[in-house]
């Protein structure tokens, strides 16, 4: 099981540190239009294009906006993934509780001596062989008491423990059929925050790029 943890610490920082840096460059901008709107420098880049620092400003701050939201996105989906992740691992839990019972009381019931009212190899010889078919779960309960009734090997106390057995199977089938239900919605889940996080991870690159071309913008 994954420790999400260490990641969502991450993705607080990178938060906090865009919302600082958000910050900062308001109040920078502030101060600028108060000290001064007509001294602002006008940058021109390589083919003569008049860049203007309060536009990079802006785009900075969309940037930063943009980054926070994809933080905040990418964490709830690693929260949502590590619920999944557990409560796959509990299910398979189940289960292994519900496969270790079944093959107990398999065990036990094939030990369990053959009982004929009726004398003769061939007899016991059916009964027994209709008992290991019913543990290989190749016949069903009812055909099996349908066998030992021809036979004359009825045995109540035996056939209750067919039906505990039956029942055991039917609990594994269903711890089994809610693991791959757990599964499936685990893969999915890290499929979504792994995608989440690339996305965040991208964007925070932008607006930190963003951030520094609107800084070099102000430097004469």
């Amino acid at each position: 099981m994954s420790q999400p943890g260490p990641i969502l610490w991450g993705f607080l920082a990178i938060f906090t540190a865009l919302g600082i840096l958000a910050l900062i460059r308001m109040i920078r901008v502030q101060r600028r239009r108060q000290s001064s709107f007509d001294d602002r420098p006008v940058i021109r880049d390589e083919d003569d294009v008049v860049i203007d620092p309060d536009g990079l400003e802006a785009i900075a701050a969309n940037a930063v906006v943009a980054a926070q939201r994809a933080a905040i996105v990418a964490a709830e989906a690693l929260a949502e993934h590590a619920e999944a992740e557990a409560l796959r691992d509990a299910v398979w839990q189940e289960h292994g509780i519900a496969a270790r019972a079944l093959e107990t009381a398999t065990t036990a019931t094939g030990s369990f001596p053959v009982i004929s009212s009726v004398s003769g190899t061939d007899q016991k010889e059916i009964s027994r062989a209709a008992r290991a078919a019913y543990r290989r779960g190749e016949i069903s309960v009812d055909e099996l008491q349908a066998v030992w009734q021809r036979v004359g090997g009825w045995d109540p106390v035996w056939a209750q423990r067919a039906h505990e057995l039956a029942k055991l199977r039917a609990d594994g089938a269903e711890t089994w059929r809610r693991y791959e239900l757990a599964a499936l919605a685990e893969r999915a889940a890290r499929m979504r925050a792994d995608v989440a996080v690339i996305a965040a991870r991208a964007l925070a690159d932008e607006a930190a790029e963003a951030a520094r071309e609107a800084e070099l913008s102000h430097r004469p």
